[in-house]
């Protein structure tokens, strides 16, 4: 990539961030993903599609 195609990109997800109301953070470390981490983000990702709010909250996996 050169520098163009950084800003380039800087500036896309910028935009689409800006558009989000919400982030919603599911721990996806391993002794949380043993003990039901991966099918709570699951849920959370699942939910937001069905209530049509994919292009407002953004489920993203994180760490404890």
């Amino acid at each position: 990539m050169i520098v163009d195609d950084l800003a380039a990109l800087r500036e896309k997800e910028s935009a689409a961030r800006t558009a989000l109301t919400a982030h919603v953070a599911v721990c996806s470390t391993a002794g949380c993903l043993s003990t039901g981490g991966g099918q709570l983000r699951a849920a959370f990702t699942d939910a937001v599609k069905a209530s049509g709010l994919s292009d407002q909250v953004r489920v993203i996996g994180t760490g404890c």
